[in-house]
């Protein structure tokens, strides 16, 4: 992942988008107790999984597959099985009186049931297709996978042993969002955890816009690009029409 190529495109042929099998929104549902996560995870029509198949053995997470010295041939390949859905909520605080002082930041990743299901079950789904089908056969030899931790292939893994995994395996896509939400506006809005209004508006502050993905109020469930280059366009709009007063 050093080499300059490499951020000139990833070495894959494709992405696939799905949800969850329609039997685990019952699940899913009984798993979410907040209208909130319920809507973004509940849909039949959400995308919950993204998965990634490239062809170079990385894992930027653990030294140990560097260590294993794999080729960069395209005789190994990874899976990423990425949550688009994730209902585990962060926060941001002040770290001291000092402004000059970065903020501290807790993503507290996969801190919910939800998203541990999701993970899980995306990550059987990846495994089935690669090592369990004659699709997959026809070009995955076997799964490698680190001494202490059990294949994701091997169907004696428990939610567990995959939960472990994740646990020490997992990372972050760099999608963040939601730090600054939106919410309608007005003192309830604030307590409730909003920041700016419908106008990218900072509560209680004159003068002073967020425009960026951290207004989002809820996860996208897909790519956040496109959706920050609306936000963009249309705060634009905005800040002309009220210097306007239009």
């Amino acid at each position: 992942m050093k080499h300059p190529e490499y951020l000139q495109g990833w070495p894959l042929d494709f992405i696939t988008f799905a949800p969850v099998q329609p039997s685990s929104l019952t699940t899913l549902d009984k798993l979410n107790s907040s209208a909130a996560a319920k809507a973004l995870v509940g849909r039949r029509d959400t995308t919950h999984i993204e998965t990634v198949v490239l062809y170079t053995p990385t894992s930027p997470k653990h030294a140990a597959f560097a260590a294993a010295n794999l080729p960069m041939d395209g005789t190994y390949i990874c899976t990423l099985d990425i949550l688009l859905t994730p209902t585990s909520e962060g926060n941001v605080s002040i770290g001291s009186s000092d402004s000059n002082d970065p903020p501290v930041i807790d993503v507290n990743f996969n801190a919910t049931e939800s998203d541990r299901f999701i993970l899980r079950e995306a990550m059987r789904k990846t495994a089935h297709l690669l090592t369990g089908t004659a699709a997959g056969k026809s070009f995955a030899a076997a799964e490698v996978h680190l001494p202490n931790i059990k294949a994701t292939s091997d169907t004696s893994a428990t939610d567990d042993d995959l939960d472990a995994r994740i646990a020490e395996l997992g990372m972050s896509m760099d999608h963040p969002i939601g730090s600054c939400r939106m919410a309608a506006g007005g003192p309830e809005d604030e307590r409730n955890g909003g920041v700016v209004d419908s106008r990218c508006r900072v509560f209680g502050v004159r003068g002073l816009r967020v425009v960026d993905a951290s207004v989002f109020p809820v996860p996208m469930a897909s790519h956040i690009q496109a959706t920050v280059y609306a936000v963009g366009e249309k705060a634009a709009d905005i800040i002309i029409q009220d210097a306007q007063g239009i």
